[in-house]
């Protein structure tokens, strides 16, 4: 029993430290050499909203750690099929949408920076042409890895503890498989391909 909820402290630890890591985004994003590129286009543009969907994320990977750990607890009492279809569908779910949620922002961080530099429109101008600035990629990359890394860290507990099945487990990791293709496209982009 010690040892579990031991097991269950470090994964929350390492959920808090993964969740302070993904702030760091925020400078890179705030970058002089961004927002000068941006002021040139729209004014409106601001990272706030980002940092408030990183909360959002954090938020949603915590309900889904709670969904299999609350899902653990009662499979020890009920042990009925209903409950184990029931109990196992929510798990699913529960992950299937932190991991939508995530991919979402795999493809729509660059699509912001593509619409705030109105690439659309002055498809001529420089990073528009080639991949934005440097900063932008380091900002995604501390935006979008502490989450995929939590996801990890969520079906590496529902395979550890039994959750999940193995055959389960094994569907999801392609998931992750999914997210980390997309993760290598999209990295070193300039948002080309985004809806106008």
């Amino acid at each position: 029993m010690k040892r579990i909820l031991s097991n269950e402290f470090c994964l929350l630890a390492t959920f808090l430290t993964l969740f302070g890591v993904g702030f760091f985004h925020i400078p890179f994003a705030l970058d002089s050499n961004v927002l000068d590129l941006i002021q040139c286009y729209k004014d409106d543009f601001t990272i706030a909203r980002w940092s408030k969907k990183y909360l959002f994320i954090w938020g949603f990977s915590i309900l889904c750690f709670a969904v299999f750990f609350v899902k653990k607890k009662l499979d020890a009492t009920f042990t009925t099929r209903i409950y184990t279809f029931i109990s196992t569908l929510l798990a699913n779910l529960a992950f299937f949408f932190l991991w939508l949620i995530n991919f979402a922002f795999i493809i729509a961080f660059h699509c912001t920076y593509y619409w705030a530099f109105d690439c659309r429109n002055d498809p001529e101008h420089t990073p528009c042409l080639n991949a934005f600035p440097p900063e932008i990629d380091t900002a995604y990359l501390f935006f979008i890895l502490p989450s995929f890394f939590m996801q990890i860290l969520i079906l590496g507990y529902g395979f550890y503890s039994k959750i999940l099945t193995r055959t389960n487990c094994f569907i999801l990791i392609w998931l992750l498989v999914i997210s980390a293709i997309s993760v290598l496209i999209c990295f070193r982009g300039n948002g080309i391909g985004c809806f106008d």
